[in-house]
């Protein structure tokens, strides 16, 4: 993760703000393009799939610590 990435994180443990990290779930062979850098169209899909899983849970019980992958300030 670049610099910008890496202070928006900062940003968001700050202002206590719940987020999502995906980094750590994606597979640095399978999800990513040849440079090692940006996340391919495979890795864009899981990220989407873990999202709309959160959303899912946020919906049925009002509460981002339902997505087990929300980081909660």
């Amino acid at each position: 993760a670049g610099e910008r990435y890496q202070n928006a994180l900062l940003l968001m443990e700050e202002l206590g703000l719940a987020y999502l990290n995906p980094v750590h779930l994606l597979d640095a062979e399978l999800d990513y393009v040849p440079d090692g850098f940006h996340w391919n169209s495979a890795g864009h899909q899981k990220i989407g799939g873990i999202l709309s899983d959160c959303i899912e849970a946020f919906q049925v019980s009002g509460d981002l610590a339902d997505c087990e992958q929300v980081k909660m300030p």
